[in-house]
């Protein structure tokens, strides 16, 4: 495991996405999810966010699932610390259109991240509440209406 973020870097992209459904696989279990934090690689994850290969982002919001799913974990404060919403409403914002699988996990991964939540203005600033609205209502709107 040691050696896994070296298969998380842009050499080969094949190698990056395949190296990244392991971790989905792998993240089920709290202390891989405890390990992934220690190791940073939560933080490479979120990095990856920003790709433009659907199939990549699909993989790092699986894994993402996983790691959010502890409330008050150690990746949900990663997570808050490194623009993780902001990153998850542009998957949201590019990719929605096409891919609703894909949506439907960048929503899933919100919602393990505010589970618990008491207060939104800790976990969400104004402006991200007011896009993710807007998104929502705006793919959703035609469906509720």
């Amino acid at each position: 495991m040691g050696s896994l973020p070296l298969y998380l870097v842009p050499d080969s992209q094949s190698v990056m996405l395949e190296s990244i459904r392991v971790l989905g696989n792998l993240t089920r279990d709290k202390s891989v999810r405890d390990l992934i934090s220690d190791m940073r690689i939560d933080e490479i994850l979120l990095t990856l966010l920003d790709s433009k290969h659907v199939e990549l982002v699909y993989a790092v919001c699986g894994v993402l699932v996983n790691v959010t799913m502890e409330p008050g974990g150690q990746c949900i404060h990663v997570f808050k610390n490194n623009n993780g919403v902001k990153k998850l409403l542009d998957v949201l914002s590019h990719f929605s259109r096409q891919d609703w699988l894909l949506s439907s996990l960048a929503c899933k991964v919100l919602w393990n991240y505010s589970e618990g939540m008491t207060n939104i203005n800790e976990h969400y600033t104004e402006e991200e509440v007011i896009t993710l609205f807007h998104l929502l209502e705006e793919y959703l709107g035609s469906i509720v209406h």
